[in-house]
C-alpha cells in the first residue's frame, strides 16, 4: 500500500496489481493525473466565484475523488478508497467536505442512488 500512497501523493495514476502464474505483476504509470485534474480545476473556475487557484480550495485527494465520481456516478465510497489507496474513513471525511462546499450531492439512498457533481 505504500506504493499507492506515494503515487497518490505525487499525483500519479494508481498502479494496477494482477496475479500471474507464481507471483504478481505491478503496472506503474508515469503519466500524471494532472491532465484530468486540470479539467476539473478549469470547470471549477468557470463554476462561479471560485478563484482560479482551486488547489487552495480543494486538495489533490478531493480532486481525485471528484474524478472517480465523474467517471462512475454510482460508485460506492469503499471502491473509491481502494482505487485511491486510502482508508474509507478518509474518503468519508473528504466527501463530507465536498458536500459542505456544495460540489457534491448524493441523490437517492446509499443502495441504488448516485452522486451528482455540482459544476
Amino acid at each position: 500500500m505504500r506504493v499507492r500512497k506515494i503515487c497518490r501523493d505525487y499525483g500519479i495514476i494508481q498502479p494496477q496489481f494482477s496475479e500471474i502464474s507464481n507471483g504478481f505483476m505491478a503496472t506503474l504509470y508515469k503519466e500524471e493525473r494532472q491532465s484530468q485534474n486540470a479539467n476539473i480545476i478549469k470547470e471549477l473556475a468557470e463554476y462561479g466565484n471560485v478563484p482560479v487557484n482551486v488547489p487552495g480550495i480543494l486538495n489533490s485527494l478531493e480532486i481525485n475523488i471528484l474524478d472517480e465520481i465523474r467517471q462512475n456516478n454510482a460508485i460506492v465510497l469503499s471502491d473509491i478508497a481502494v482505487k485511491l489507496g486510502v482508508n474509507i474513513k478518509t474518503i468519508k471525511r473528504h466527501v463530507l467536505k465536498l458536500k459542505q462546499k456544495g460540489l457534491l450531492q448524493r441523490i437517492g439512498p446509499d443502495k441504488g442512488g448516485y452522486w451528482n457533481v455540482n459544476f
